[in-house]
């Protein structure tokens, strides 16, 4: 299409990107559909029958727990006439009821019951449409399409990174929600980048290395030495550290990064808020980053971990949802506090926010002209590169 063919490299992208319907549309068909979404966790779902819907594209899914401990993801869409099945967004349930003519659903999805059916009726032809699910580490992603991309390896190359966090034994603390007045991919190249760090985050600077020396290039020679012994006290301890990327398409990517010298966790005195987490041995395990496009980014100090989540509802309107976990068996108000937990990544997001909608704001101007990217932005540019090659691919 002529918006790919003219754009410039080592540009922003043109304004029709980010409030065009049409190209909208065809993201939901290209980019959202065919790949694997951030679904929720484990510990929302952790007895038989536990469930919860969530909303991507009109979708409506229910993910639960099954009675024989496997995860389904199930398309709320009754067989019969099409109503909503399950009307409650969680709970805990031993079968799906239509309220509308009572057809009855297992966890599992299958046709339990189905009143005043002919004889020639086959109930094993009527289940629930179930959608693709895949756990890892706990997390739990669903896919929309029929035949879901390679799943595997994207556990091959990011648990080695996240299994000694023991993500799998951990449990959402706090959550927020906030529906914002832009375009998903304003918010997609704004956490692609560190550009902005220096000027908007000094929080995230004052306890992230890499953000530290991009914000203040000063600090590159003494950054290099908290670098080197950080990789030295990582590879002592065991923990996974070099940046992997899925070589073709950047579809998913994660590394860990030191934290500034004297911090261990992300807090506002840059010491532990809470228990350790998984198995790690050391309360410094650095600053994890693992994301997997389009809808999941999650950073992890030893005690915490937080996890976004982008939802476009809209051209020009996105959830960004925001998930703390801590270790499943730390007490709220013993083993952690709530407002020290949540401090480093509620500023930060707040502080994103605030730019992205002042970003979108600019972008709706006829003045609008995409400028020069520099060099702190290459992660846009792996960012751009991911989203033509999915777009141009369908």
């Amino acid at each position: 299409m002529d918006l790919i063919r003219d754009r410039q490299e080592g540009y922003g992208f043109d304004q029709a990107f980010y409030v065009d319907p049409e190209v909208y549309a065809l993201e939901e068909k290209t980019i959202f559909r065919p790949m694997w979404l951030y679904a929720g966790h484990n510990s929302q779902i952790p007895h038989a029958g536990d469930f919860f819907t969530l909303e991507f594209f009109g979708e409506n899914i229910i993910v639960n727990r099954g009675e024989d401990d496997q995860v389904n993801a199930l398309y709320n869409v009754c067989r019969h006439r099409g109503s909503r099945v399950c009307l409650d967004t969680s709970g805990n349930a031993k079968t799906f009821s239509c309220p509308y003519h009572a057809w009855t659903y297992l966890l599992d999805g299958s046709l339990h019951h189905a009143n005043h059916m002919d004889d020639g009726f086959c109930r094993d032809e009527h289940g629930l449409h179930r959608c693709h699910v895949r756990v890892m580490e706990g997390f739990i992603f669903i896919c929309l399409a029929e035949s879901p991309p390679d799943f595997d390896g994207i556990e091959r190359d990011l648990v080695p990174l996240a299994e000694q966090h023991g993500f799998a034994k951990s449990k959402i603390a706090y959550q927020m929600s906030s529906t914002l007045p832009c375009n998903w991919k304003v918010l997609g190249e704004n956490f692609s980048e560190c550009y902005h760090c220096g000027p908007a985050h000094p929080e995230y600077c004052s306890r992230v290395l890499y953000a530290a020396i991009d914000a203040d290039p000063n600090l590159l020679k003494e950054g290099l030495t908290v670098h080197a012994r950080a990789i030295e006290r990582f590879e002592k301890l065991g923990l996974s550290y070099k940046p992997v990327v899925e070589p073709d398409k950047g579809y998913h990517f994660g590394g860990r990064n030191p934290l500034r010298e004297g911090s261990v966790s992300t807090s506002e005195t840059g010491l532990p808020i809470a228990p350790r987490m998984g198995n790690l041995m050391d309360d410094d395990a650095g600053n994890l980053c693992l994301v997997v496009r389009p809808t999941f980014i999650l950073e992890a100090s030893a005690d915490c971990a937080t996890v976004l989540r982008f939802i476009p509802d809209s051209v020009l309107e996105t959830r960004v949802e925001v998930y703390w976990f801590v270790h499943e068996d730390a007490r709220e108000g013993v083993d952690y506090q709530i407002e020290e937990l949540i401090w480093f990544w509620k500023t930060t997001a707040d502080q994103d926010f605030e730019l992205c909608i002042n970003n979108q704001a600019g972008i709706n101007s006829a003045k609008y002209q995409p400028g020069p990217l520099s060099q702190q932005e290459r992660g846009i540019i792996d960012f751009q590169k991911w989203y033509l090659q999915n777009f141009e691919l369908q």
